[in-house]
């Protein structure tokens, strides 16, 4: 009887453990905070070095439930590149497991505002037993024996991930090839899309996944985020086996904590007191690099000016500087240059509105426009109108609904003709993408 009891307590533990570790992946409900605990092609993907401690516990009240701690470190190399990797223990019943992951990403510009990315990851794992939870069993029982659970494997995974303005589909395949099992049957599908008010105040993400993993039923996830000024956020989402997920956190500057609870449902109601999950991020942004005065007095000497003078050479080397700047600060923010192939001069029946400065928007009035930058987010634009301001021009921030693009202004005509003199002057001294804006 005592033998029998034994060998029922190890069955029990190995079915608890094996939900957890069939799923390890796949079963975060934090996923849109650490995005490769779903996909390697979202490595890189953040303005800087991302780390991550991402714990979660299955089956809370049950005794040695799984439960699984992961630390992920990923950043950009280049404007293409992304380089990361994780470390993940499970501890579940008799169980444990550890397993370390590299992976890498790779950015194809397809077209404009289309971006396809490309991830590759491979790691080992680490599979054992602890004997010391298992008491009195007949340990000449061989699935009981070390060598028969201590194990070493590895495994391959790829993904991909496209993004065309606010919205980002990706696919990926955790397990291409574990050992010598080919597990292509095994996958992670991902589509989510940004709303956001046009003061950036408030942001809705609504997002689904779906889950197809061959031993067992396919899962569908549907999330939506909702953000407060970057600081407080709040997520609801419903998983196909009649689970409800809430979670919620705080990011302050460049970190972020968030906690989400899963209802138990179905065979575990009763048993267990849902399921917790806790993950904590922190991003390292990378420092300002300043370009040496003897760099930028060469480049702005190299230029030809038809008329040299101190005042024309000052503002030469002050638009090299603002040329360097707005280059550091699209890398910081991850912003893709906005090109329009049309002439220096736009007319526009867009609605487009002038931002006030408590922080209101009214209707732009009609006249004539100096534009220097366009951006996709206010977030840029305001560091634009910023180091425009360190160099003592003054911009101020316009938002075009229609083409959900902000503007910044320099300088503003009821003259269609100054306004063109004053772009072309502004063009010839080196800054390029200075256009007008008939409105």
């Amino acid at each position: 009887m005592k033998y029998l009891f034994n060998y029922f307590t190890f069955a029990c533990l190995f079915f608890i453990a094996s939900i957890g570790f069939s799923q390890d992946i796949s079963n975060y409900n934090l996923y849109t905070i650490n995005q490769y605990a779903i996909n390697p092609a979202y490595v890189g993907s953040k303005e800087g070095v991302f780390t991550t401690l991402h714990f979660r516990k299955y089956f809370s009240g049950v005794s040695n439930a799984p439960r699984n701690l992961m630390f992920v470190v990923h950043s950009p190399i280049g404007n293409k590149l992304g380089l990361g990797g994780n470390i993940m223990v499970e501890e579940g019943g008799l169980f444990k497991s550890t397993s370390a992951n590299i992976a890498a990403s790779y950015k194809i510009n397809i077209a404009t505002d289309h971006l396809l990315t490309v991830g590759l990851s491979g790691g080992l794992i680490k599979r054992n037993l602890d004997m010391n939870k298992l008491q009195g069993a007949d340990m000449s029982d061989p699935t009981l024996m070390n060598n028969y659970n201590d194990k070493v494997l590895y495994k391959f995974g790829a993904g991909l991930k496209y993004n065309w303005k606010k919205l980002e589909v990706s696919l990926a395949v955790p397990s291409i090839k574990q050992d010598d099992s080919q597990l292509f049957n095994y996958f992670l599908g991902y589509a989510s899309y940004q709303l956001q008010t046009a003061d950036e105040q408030w942001r809705i993400r609504p997002s689904v996944l779906y889950k197809g993993i061959g031993t067992s039923p396919d899962q569908l996830d549907v999330n939506v985020n909702v953000e407060w000024r970057k600081l407080l956020w709040l997520q609801a989402g419903y998983r196909s086996n009649n689970n409800f997920i809430i979670g919620g956190g705080v990011t302050i500057e460049n970190l972020n904590l968030g906690y989400a609870y899963e209802t138990p449902t179905g065979k575990v109601k009763g048993l267990s007191k849902g399921a917790h999950e806790i993950v904590l991020t922190y991003l390292i942004k990378p420092k300002s690099k300043k370009v040496p005065e003897a760099a930028l007095d060469e480049e702005a000497t190299a230029v030809p000016v038809p008329v040299h003078n101190e005042v024309q050479d000052s503002m030469m080397i002050r638009i090299k500087e603002l040329e360097t700047e707005m280059s550091r600060l699209r890398h910081e923010v991850g912003e893709i240059a906005h090109y329009v192939a049309m002439d220096s001069v736009r007319h526009s029946n867009d609605t487009i509105y002038k931002y006030a400065p408590n922080g209101k928007h009214i209707k732009l009035a009609k006249g004539n426009y100096v534009i220097f930058q366009t951006s996709r987010t206010r977030d840029f634009a305001t560091k634009l109108a910023k180091m425009y301001a360190s160099k003592k021009i003054e911009t101020y921030i316009t938002y075009n609904e229609t083409q959900t693009l902000f503007y910044v202004v320099g300088k503003e005509f009821d003259d269609y003709e100054r306004a063109r003199k004053e772009m072309e002057e502004f063009k010839r001294k080196g800054h390029k993408s200075a256009w007008v804006l008939i409105y």
